[in-house]
């Protein structure tokens, strides 16, 4: 649970620091934490780069990082603290480095609270939580180029 930097109590929630360099989005992600009985935002930062100091003075219990195109967490001490990230592109490379650097979900950013609200939970009950799309595109990743023993429709041929 979050604390309270003006009483030092904690208050009831799941503590959120917001991190994103457009500030309409901000604003409107602040009003969807807002209307989350379940979360507590306890800060809100126009962009990443002080994303590190500023969860090390709040506290949080989660990050939600909003990443602009071709940003990139700099995973110098982020590792320290549960982060949902909001992207753009699904890269299967990015998404395997941000998960190696503690990343725990990866989302859209064009998601709403419907599974905001629950990539913010799982992110604090320490699990891993990613959209349809990157996990798609990670499992493609790994999988490396079609061998032939496939049949299209994702299942293995049992010849």
């Amino acid at each position: 649970m979050a604390t309270n930097m003006a009483n030092g109590k904690r208050d009831a929630g799941v503590g959120v620091l917001l991190a994103s360099a457009s500030s309409v989005r901000r604003a409107g992600l602040e009003a969807l934490l807002k209307s989350a009985p379940a979360l507590k935002l306890v800060g809100s930062l126009q962009g990443t780069q002080a994303m590190v100091q500023r969860a090390t003075e709040l506290q949080p219990d989660v990050i939600l990082a909003d990443l602009e195109r071709d940003s990139s967490l700099r995973s110098n001490g982020s590792a320290d603290f549960p982060v949902v990230v909001l992207i753009d592109q699904q890269d299967p490379i990015w998404t395997a480095q941000a998960l190696r650097s503690g990343v725990k979900a990866i989302l859209p950013r064009e998601a709403g609270i419907e599974e905001i609200l629950p990539a913010i939970l799982a992110a604090h009950a320490g699990l891993v939580l990613l959209d349809s799309t990157v996990t798609q595109n990670l499992v493609q990743r790994v999988r490396g180029p079609s061998t032939g023993t496939g049949n299209g429709t994702g299942k293995v041929d049992s010849a």
